[in-house]
């Protein structure tokens, strides 16, 4: 069985032949979720009024305060309702 029908299994409760597994990259060890990593382009930081900010691909806006920081969401792209 593939890490991706393992996968598939452990997520619709089918009774996958093991758990599945994810261990540091390079590690040397199973990783079922090597097919999940996602790549992105770095974020186009833009500044307004001393803070960074970046508008994600769903339009979340992020923000940070320093070059440490990844930032986090300060508005986001859906709205609470009630």
């Amino acid at each position: 069985m593939t890490s991706e029908e393992i996968i598939i299994r452990v997520i619709e409760f089918r009774e996958p032949e093991r758990i599945g597994l994810t261990f540091t990259h390079g590690s040397g060890r199973i990783n079922d979720m090597v097919k999940a990593e996602m790549s992105s382009k770095l974020p186009d930081w833009k500044v307004s009024n001393k803070k960074e900010m970046w508008q994600d691909e769903w339009g979340n806006i992020w923000m940070r305060a320093n070059d440490s920081s990844k930032g986090e969401v300060k508005i986001p792209a859906l709205k609470k309702v009630g």
